[in-house]
């Protein structure tokens, strides 16, 4: 008697406790989604890892990282280079 209710405890808890984790990565893609429509790739990319994290065999959140992923990349690679203290006094006039 002891065995099932530990067992059925067990079960109980589990079933209360997987909703959670399927919310929060909900909840983490849908803030992704609100980021990547506002073309702040880079807050998409950390929403949609985190929801990755949260279940990592999801198809939808696997698409939608690597998506982000790319437009993350090419929006940091468009800009000119940045380079610290390039400005040295040095000027392009002979």
């Amino acid at each position: 008697m002891k065995l099932i209710r530990i067992v059925l405890v067990s079960i109980l808890i589990m079933v209360i406790g997987a909703p959670t984790y399927s919310d929060q990565a909900n909840s983490a893609f849908k803030n992704g989604a609100r980021a990547e429509s506002h073309t702040q790739y880079d807050a998409a990319y950390e929403a949609y890892g985190q929801a990755i994290r949260l279940k990592p065999k999801d198809p939808k959140y696997m698409v939608a990282y690597a998506r982000v992923r790319l437009l993350a990349a090419t929006e940091d690679a468009s800009g000119p280079p940045q380079i610290a203290g390039s400005t040295c006094g040095i000027s392009a006039r002979g």
